[in-house]
């Protein structure tokens, strides 16, 4: 949950408001055609509605502070939006998004659009089971994980290939983001300090192979 949130912020709540702002400005958002063609009249209308509904819900002291400045300002800045939005809401806002705009988030953790929108898509399922305390360990995902293209990234492959259905293929991509994200962070060495501390919990289980640690990804 700890390295989900930070991936959250990073992703959703600084580089898609930057690159998105950037392209669009502060209330490109509530303009249709500044998403992805594919996105229906019914998914962008109910995109709007949560939006304001959870603007009129919140009592963020930020947003009286806005309102009472900019009194004839329809929208809030998307910067205010992905404030209030849960993880999932931030998922939906992203993966409408036009492809260039995915392409360079994406590209800033060395990964593919499609693959980045694959980890997302997984870790909005992981976070709500840890928030519902379900069991993770040992149960397969519930969505199969796109990894990178052999041919670009083969040091997922070797000297095993990472399962895409396991709980340590949800650890390797965190990793994988973290090291972007938070380069000085520790979070690697408190997995091994957990897994360390519980010498009786099976790996396999967990999609752990036995020369894990051999993996570029984890060295």
């Amino acid at each position: 949950m700890d390295a989900i949130e930070r991936i959250e912020v990073a992703v959703f709540r600084t580089q898609l408001v930057e690159v998105n702002t950037i392209a669009y400005g502060p209330f490109g958002y509530t303009d249709k055609s500044n998403y992805n063609p594919n996105i229906s009249d019914g998914e962008f209308h109910k995109l709007m509605s949560d939006i304001h509904e959870d603007e009129i819900r919140s009592y963020e002291e930020f947003i009286q502070r806005y309102r009472a400045k900019y009194i004839g300002e329809p929208h809030l800045p998307l910067w205010m939006v992905t404030e209030l939005m849960s993880f999932g809401q931030l998922l939906t806002l992203y993966r409408k998004q036009h492809l260039a705009i995915k392409q360079k988030i994406s590209h800033k953790y060395n990964l593919f659009p499609m693959v980045l929108d694959s980890w997302l898509l997984v870790l909005n399922a992981v976070r709500n089971s840890c928030a519902h305390h379900n069991r993770i360990w040992n149960r397969p995902l519930p969505l199969k994980v796109r990894l990178p293209d052999r041919k670009y990234a083969p040091y997922w492959y070797t000297p095993v290939q990472i399962p895409d259905n396991r709980l340590f293929t949800v650890l390797t991509i965190i990793n994988h983001l973290l090291k972007f994200i938070a380069p000085t962070d520790h979070w690697q060495s408190s997995v091994l300090d957990l897994l360390n501390a519980y010498p009786a919990v099976p790996l396999r289980p967990m999609g752990i192979p036995n020369n894990w640690q051999e993996l570029p990804l984890w060295k």
